[in-house]
């Protein structure tokens, strides 16, 4: 297996199993408990930080400001996902919060790995190359669940009566 396949599992492993997390988050965990306001305006934020990095990628060249540039918002995106914890500790079950140190380990890997990728395979060919692929989908995704959490949880989620 050349070095370059290896990658790709490897980054392809590290964005499918963040995918995942989420996933049980969101359609088991946040379900179950409902939202409240604070929640379902926050994590679209967090959402929104990821995009933006994505976006970085796909808009600028990775020169030495840009690459800056991109680990700033990256570390901001880091920092923002851990703003709802202190008050988790006391809304949430064993499980979600499980489920939330699993995302803290993988989001920094996933945009570790975007920007390894957007600086070595950044070239001519690089649209047509998988790893620009796989940098699609994963921003393509993203967007949905942005687009998911504003419209669930802002216009159609109704909190249970108690």
């Amino acid at each position: 297996m050349k070095p370059s396949n290896l990658l790709f599992f490897i980054v392809l492993f590290i964005f499918i199993s963040q995918g995942l997390a989420i996933l049980i988050d969101e359609f088991y965990f946040h379900i179950k408990r409902g939202l409240p306001l604070w929640e379902r305006i926050g994590h679209p934020l967090d959402t929104l930080s990821v995009i933006i990095c994505y976006s970085i990628i796909f808009i600028l060249i990775p020169n030495q400001f840009n690459q800056y540039l991109y680990v700033t918002a990256s570390l901001i995106s880091c920092f923002l996902i851990t703003k709802d914890e202190f008050i988790h500790q006391k809304l949430c079950t064993g499980g979600e919060l499980w489920i939330h140190s699993v995302l803290f380990i993988l989001h920094p890997l996933v945009l570790i790995a975007a920007g390894l990728i957007w600086v070595d395979y950044f070239s001519l060919s690089y649209t047509s190359s998988i790893f620009w692929r796989l940098l699609s989908v994963q921003l393509g995704l993203q967007i949905l669940l942005l687009m998911y959490q504003i419209i669930f949880w802002g216009y159609l989620w109704k909190p249970k009566l108690k």
